[in-house]
């Protein structure tokens, strides 16, 4: 279920939509913008990814004057006799007029296409036909364009309903629009073999890349490898994927910053972002690449198997970076080979560090409400939320830790998560893993079946400045040998700023009990922390109330 925000947040929310450009009428109809929903809260990451903040280009070589599909002074013309390096605009006349294409545009020079001087023009393949196909070794910009109902259906590979490029392409995208594009692999975009990839500014809405069952096609991005993607301050909703419901990544360097992903469906692994590894070469590779989710509202998404929202599968020498981030009512539902159901939001695995991320109300069917975690690390969880998530049948409430290397749990708030069978905060598989959790507050975490393991089976490290409660039943051992016992007495759960807390009250147990040494500077909203940190992810400051 969709969560809700004050009348006061959601007027802030209208405000900022309306200076970006976002908001009117349904995203499902030629010349529409993203429909309103009930949480507009993620609202804040978005600093234009709409067509309308596009800016007019400076100088023109060819320009589009017509909506014909062919002609003189059509898209299709100035693409025919354009030259390497020529920047194609439109004219302001064809401000919010659609162009029919009959058959794919060809982009098979150096060049630029630019509509930011006629807002509102779409390039429609109508259901029928891919919009674009950009050469190999060609290098295209596209800004300010809406693609919509572009289609590449057949055989179960037919690659970008809206734009495809051949192998070791250059393809930057900002200010555009994609909407209602299909095909079997990419249903909106599908960078090939070797091409290097920018998305700025942009938004996918209603996309759909499931339809041939290919597993190497998201709904609206997909890529093919040996290149790099990056991707920012981009929306993502109502994406329909196999692996990865918004974008799929595969063997590359990946960036995804500011972005939204919202009510995107994956048939299998990763709603929101599924990248296979952040390097060139696959397991046997010697030096590692890289992986980074960053400032990013993931809601509600739905996935298969593993990782309901993102799915980040890793070298051991990959780098993965999952920082600043709210992950909030994603899935996880029974699929794939093995009918699992782990990671409510997040699977990953490799050289990790989650820090300042809320993880709140996810759910899996059977392990790791929010997080399912695993591979040799090291792995570092620090200034994070994880709040109100959920197991059905197994274990790791909020988390599963199926680790063999150092892992570090530091000034977190693991409250009110619950698993079906046992450890409601979260689950490790030997108490000779070398887990150790300092200056966290584990507390109200219940089992449905063993109440011995209502927060934790095994007991972690002790680093020091640990607060739990209530106080293990029966058998049961305490979260962490020498935490305090105490409530830790939490407001309740508020937006500040862009990330969900649990703010610990005036006289909480938390005040000033962190371990000083080693502790970060700011807390999970970038409030500062002064010389006596506060215990759990939130130090007790005035901060601004929900958008600030």
């Amino acid at each position: 279920m969709r969560s809700m925000t004050s009348m006061a947040v959601l007027a802030l929310i209208c405000a900022l939509l309306a200076a970006c450009g976002i908001g009117g009428d349904s995203g499902d109809s030629a010349g529409g913008t993203p429909p309103p929903t009930s949480n507009r809260s993620r609202a804040p990451f978005i600093t234009g990814a709409d067509a309308s903040t596009a800016s007019v280009p400076s100088v023109v070589n060819r320009m589009v004057t017509s909506a014909a599909d062919t002609g003189s002074g059509s898209l299709r013309d100035a693409l025919s006799l354009a030259q390497p390096g020529d920047v194609i605009g439109f004219s302001a006349t064809l401000s919010n007029q659609s162009i029919h294409v009959v058959t794919t545009l060809p982009v098979t020079r150096r060049v630029t296409i630019n509509a930011a001087n006629a807002p509102g023009v779409i390039v429609d393949g109508g259901g029928s036909v891919r919009v674009f196909a950009v050469d190999g070794g060609v290098d295209a910009t596209f800004i300010g364009v809406r693609i919509h109902g572009g289609h590449a259906v057949g055989g179960g590979t037919s690659p970008g309903g809206a734009i495809s490029t051949g192998n070791d392409a250059r393809l930057t995208i900002q200010h555009c629009r994609f909407d209602a594009n299909v095909a079997d692999i990419g249903g909106a975009v599908r960078a090939g073999y070797g091409t290097f990839t920018i998305i700025e500014d942009s938004t996918f809405i209603g996309n759909d890349g499931a339809g041939a069952g290919n597993g190497f096609s998201a709904g609206a991005i997909s890529s093919n490898g040996h290149g790099a993607l990056t991707i920012r301050r981009c929306w993502f909703e109502r994406n329909h994927g196999n692996s990865g419901g918004a974008v799929y990544n595969l063997l590359q360097p990946l960036v995804v910053e500011d972005c939204i992903f919202f009510d995107n469906d994956a048939d299998g692994p990763g709603a929101a972002v599924f990248t296979d590894e952040g390097n060139w070469v696959g397991p046997s590779a010697t030096v590692g690449g890289s992986i980074a989710v960053r400032r990013c509202w993931i809601e509600s998404n739905r996935g298969h198997e593993m990782g309901g929202a993102l799915f980040l599968w890793a070298n051991p020498l990959d780098t993965v970076a999952v920082e600043d981030c709210v992950l909030l009512e994603n899935r996880v539902a029974h699929g794939g080979q093995w009918n699992d159901s782990k990671g409510g939001a997040l699977r990953t695995m490799g050289i990790l560090t989650i820090e300042r991320c809320a993880f709140i109300s996810n759910h899996a069917e059977a392990q790791g409400g929010a997080a399912w975690l695993d591979g040799a690390g090291p792995i570092k969880i620090e200034n994070s939320t994880f709040s109100g998530n959920s197991v059905t049948e197994d274990q790791g409430g909020a988390m599963t830790l199926n680790v063999s290397g150092p892992t570090e749990i530091r000034f977190c708030t693991i409250v009110n998560n619950t698993a079906g069978r046992a450890c409601g905060a979260f689950w490790f598989g030997s108490p000779s893993t070398p887990i150790t959790i300092s200056s966290s507050l584990v507390a109200f975490n219940t089992a449905t079946q063993d109440h011995d393991q209502n927060q934790v089976g095994y007991q972690p490290n002790d680093g020091g400045g640990n607060i739990e409660y209530p106080a293990p039943t029966g058998n049961g051992r305490k979260v962490a040998a020498g935490s305090l016992l105490a409530d830790p007495l939490l407001e309740p759960q508020t937006l500040s700023g862009h990330m969900y807390i649990r703010q610990p009250s005036a006289t909480s147990p938390a005040r000033n009990a962190g371990m000083a040494s080693g502790a970060p500077t700011s807390d999970s909203r970038a409030a500062p922390r002064d010389a006596t940190p506060d215990s759990g992810a939130c130090e007790r400051v005035t901060m601004p109330s929900a958008g600030g």
